[in-house]
C-alpha cells in the first residue's frame, strides 16, 4: 500500500501519477531517508494499511487516503526474518518430514547471518530534524548497492516505527523500498 496525507491546501488528487514518488524533473527536492539517497526518487509502500498509517505518524484517519500496489516478479534484498522457526520446526519433526525440517533450518542459519545487517539498517534516529543522520548511512549503501551493483530491485525491511507494536503485528510492520 501507498499511503498520503491529504493536504489540507490542496482537495484529494485525482490524479494516479501523484501517488507515485516525485517526478524526476523535480529530483531537487528528494531528501535524505533511510532507503532514499539526497536526489534519487524512491516509492516506499507498507505491507498494510496499518504500517501506512503507524509511518505516517498515526494522522487522523480523514486525512489519509491510499493506493493498493501489485508486486510480482521483483526481487528484494530482504531484511525481514521468520519468528516462527521454532514452532515450524516443531511440527516438521513431529511430522517427520526431514527435508522440509532441513530447509526450516536453513532458513534460520540464514536469518543468524543477516541478523547484523538487519540490526545495522534498524537503528533509531536521534533527531528526527537533523541534516545528517549516521543512522542512515549503512541502509543508503545497501540500497545504492541494490540500484547500481544487483539484481535485486528493492529492499524489504521492518518499520522502524513498530517497535512498541506486539509480535504478533511485526509480520505486518514490513515495508518496501523501490529506486
Amino acid at each position: 500500500f501507498k499511503g498520503r496525507i491529504n493536504d489540507t491546501s490542496n482537495p484529494f488528487q485525482k490524479v494516479r501519477e501523484e501517488m507515485f514518488h516525485i517526478k524526476f524533473e523535480e529530483r531537487f527536492k528528494v531528501k535524505d531517508y533511510r532507503y532514499s539517497i539526497h536526489g534519487m526518487p524512491s516509492l516506499y509502500l507498507g505491507h498494510s494499511l496499518f504500517c501506512c498509517w503507524m509511518e505516517l505518524g498515526q494522522p487522523s484517519l480523514d486525512d489519509l487516503y491510499f493506493s493498493l500496489f501489485v508486486i510480482s516478479d521483483i526481487d528484494f534484498i530482504d531484511l525481514t526474518f521468520s519468528y516462527n522457526h521454532s514452532i515450524t520446526n516443531i511440527a516438521y519433526s513431529v511430522l517427520g518430514n526431514e527435508s522440509q525440517l532441513d530447509i526450516q533450518y536453513q532458513r534460520l542459519v540464514d536469518d543468524f547471518l543477516l541478523w547484523p545487517l538487519i540490526a545495522a539498517c534498524s537503528i533509531f534516529c536521534e533527531s528526527k530534524e537533523a541534516s545528517f543522520k549516521q543512522e542512515y548511512i549503512i541502509p543508503q549503501l545497501l540500497y545504492h548497492l541494490c540500484i547500481e551493483h544487483t539484481d535485486f530491485r528493492g529492499i524489504r525491511y521492518y518499520s522502524t516505527k513498530s517497535m512498541n507494536c506486539q509480535m504478533r503485528m511485526r509480520s505486518y510492520m514490513v515495508n518496501y523500498a523501490l529506486p
